[in-house]
């Protein structure tokens, strides 16, 4: 299977829109699992993941008069649920207050995340919610398709390489990595790597 970055995903009409972030990551979360989700969204497992059962991820989920973009929700724990804002560009913000108070008036201690590109937002800003800049988002994805083909093998190869086409439109569309300087290193060829890529694909350390 190519490397993810060696691959053309460039704004089209369908991915360019915010939304499809939204869907397409909603996709791959419920692919991957309870344990992989939280990993993916920096949070602590409160509760051991195979007494929750599976989870399922809603679209849209209406609070009041507002629509969250990602509700996550396990089988098993009906009274425990993850608010997910995605965020492209926008950086309207104070909807969020809204969404926190809905969100306790119906779980215990729902952890509420906001997806973004700053890695960095004043905490008056993000109104409850906890900053998951994309480029960590990216990173832990990247570790949680990893594990999913080694314990998938053969058998979702197809699912794999969608899951990856999301990372690789993630890393281009939103973290304006193009695929150039990759194609030239996998060719062995010389080329000025951009510092920020070679920063980015050292992980967190």
């Amino acid at each position: 299977m190519k490397y993810p970055l060696l691959n053309d995903l460039g704004v089209h009409r369908w991915v360019d829109r915010e939304p499809s972030y939204s869907d397409w990551l909603a996709w791959v979360l419920e692919r991957l699992g309870t344990v992989a989700v939280f990993r993916i969204l920096g949070l602590e497992l409160p509760f051991n993941p195979e007494d929750a059962g599976n989870c399922y991820v809603r679209r849209e989920s209406q609070l009041d008069e507002r629509y969250l973009d990602l509700l996550i929700c396990f089988d098993n724990r009906p009274d425990y649920a993850i608010g997910v804002e995605v965020k492209k560009y926008d950086s309207q913000y104070a909807k969020q207050d809204d969404y926190l108070r809905s969100l306790r008036d119906c779980y215990v201690n729902p952890p509420c995340i906001l997806i973004a590109i700053p890695e960095k937002i004043d905490e008056s800003q993000l109104c409850g919610f906890t900053l998951r800049p994309w480029r960590n988002v990216a990173l832990a994805l990247r570790e949680e398709i990893a594990e999913y083909a080694k314990k998938n093998g053969e058998e979702n190869r197809i699912v794999t390489a969608m899951m990856l086409g999301f990372v690789a439109a993630v890393e281009q569309n939103i973290l304006g990595f193009g695929p150039a300087a990759p194609r030239r290193v996998s060719r062995h060829e010389p080329t000025l790597v951009p510092p920020d890529l070679v920063t980015y694909l050292g992980g967190d350390e």
